[in-house]
């Protein structure tokens, strides 16, 4: 999988987030450490207004996972307000290429 593929699948991944699409966007992932009501209770906290799809190459921070059966990727990418343009709140996901096909596992919403 080449790292755009990847990129492409994160900024899908928080794009879904963003605009609380939260049963789609667990419905890309194989695994979730958060539930639907975890997302929602994070954004709420903060009380800004999410944008979609601002993410580019450049905000994301990608380091390829060493020793695993695939090739793997630990993603953090940070979500986008109308208040403040790029936010401190970001989602870290995890993205296996696997045999069977990109494995997203949701890791969290945070700061860090």
């Amino acid at each position: 999988m080449s790292t755009e593929r990847v990129q492409a699948v994160a900024i899908q991944l928080a794009g879904l987030v963003s605009q609380r699409k939260f049963a789609q966007a667990l419905g890309m992932c194989v695994a979730s450490r958060l539930t639907a009501e975890d997302l929602d209770s994070v954004m709420t906290a903060t009380g800004r207004s999410f944008l979609p799809n601002q993410l580019s190459k450049t905000h994301f921070d990608i380091v390829a996972i060493e020793g695993r059966g695939s090739p793997t990727w630990s993603i953090w990418a940070p979500l986008w307000t109308e208040e403040e343009g790029r936010s401190d709140l970001q989602i870290e996901m995890t993205v296996t290429d696997s045999p069977s096909g990109v494995l997203i596992e949701l890791d969290d919403l945070r700061v860090p």
